[in-house]
């Protein structure tokens, strides 16, 4: 997955340690996160808890409710023996829960996205105003993602360091925070924008917006980012309100929600394999206090 083998800094450093939030609550938030994003995807296997818990900052015995918590809503697994570990699930019922949530309440999925639209496109504003050279590798890395054997859990994460890499040049840790939340409440059904035309039309919009934020246009940034998000609007409403099955895909039948396919990347344990690899989690932006 994107990210790993850095050491992760505790999700909570720059706030004050009375305001900290360690609460099992908040940990099943950031972790639920990191997987609607796209940041930690099918397969993957968290590091050991005691590790797990020095990375985010917290207590042993919250992190250990708040995986329990996971466990309970389908995100996530525990598996005994030498290849065990806690690992992302398949996530079809999650997905299912999504996609009927925002089926029910058409409405959700519209003020997420106006959300999105609002502090997305002032944070593509201030990165072209505060970017700095170090910034621009990261934006650059993520648009120059191609389709390969594992293109839609690959498209997932480069998209998500793409989002990722304009907040932080915004230079604005709330926002940046607030950024997080609002793409964690999104759970791209079956991957329903990683696949063409959706890639290619992402592909180019992030393109333009990096190009914004590289020439230091501040106003071309913001629209870019305003119409990319607009297009996803727009996805995500089809994949809403299309019957299962009838997405056509470019060579063969797109997976439909909820339905079974094999884990990508090879990161399930097989029987006297090799032991997968435990990731760092990539380390989400600052909860604010009122989390």
């Amino acid at each position: 997955m994107s990210g790993a083998g850095n050491p992760m800094t505790s999700l909570w450093d720059a706030m004050p340690p009375a305001l900290t939030p360690t609460t099992p609550r908040v940990i099943v938030k950031v972790i639920r996160g990191l997987i609607h994003r796209g940041e930690l995807s099918p397969g993957d296997r968290l590091p050991p808890e005691r590790a797990l818990a020095d990375q985010l900052g917290v207590a042993r015995v919250s992190l250990r409710d708040a995986l329990a918590q996971l466990q309970h809503e389908g995100y996530l697994a525990a598996r005994r023996g030498a290849h065990g570990g806690t690992f992302v699930t398949g996530l079809a019922e999650p997905r299912r829960r999504w996609l009927r949530r925002m089926q029910e309440n058409p409405g959700d999925l519209e003020d997420i996205i106006d959300y999105r639209t609002a502090i997305e496109a002032h944070a593509a504003r201030l990165a072209a105003r505060r970017r700095n050279h170090a910034d621009l590798p990261a934006i650059e890395q993520a648009v120059r993602w191609r389709p390969g054997a594992d293109s839609a859990r690959s498209f997932r994460a480069a998209d998500s360091a793409f989002h990722r890499a304009i907040a932080a040049a915004a230079r604005s840790p709330r926002l940046e925070a607030a950024i997080d939340e609002a793409r964690g409440l999104l759970f791209l059904p079956a991957d329903a924008l990683a696949y063409p035309p959706g890639t290619d039309r992402s592909l180019g919009d992030h393109q333009g917006i990096a190009a914004a934020v590289r020439d230091g246009d501040g106003d071309r940034a913001a629209a870019a980012m305003r119409a990319h998000i607009e297009s996803t609007r727009d996805s995500l409403r089809h994949a809403l309100t299309t019957p299962p099955g009838t997405r056509p895909t470019p060579g063969g039948t797109r997976p439909t929600p909820g339905s079974t396919r094999p884990i990508p990347g090879g990161t399930r344990p097989t029987p006297g394999g090799t032991p997968p690899t435990a990731h760092p989690l990539p380390s989400p932006a600052l909860p604010t206090p009122h989390s």
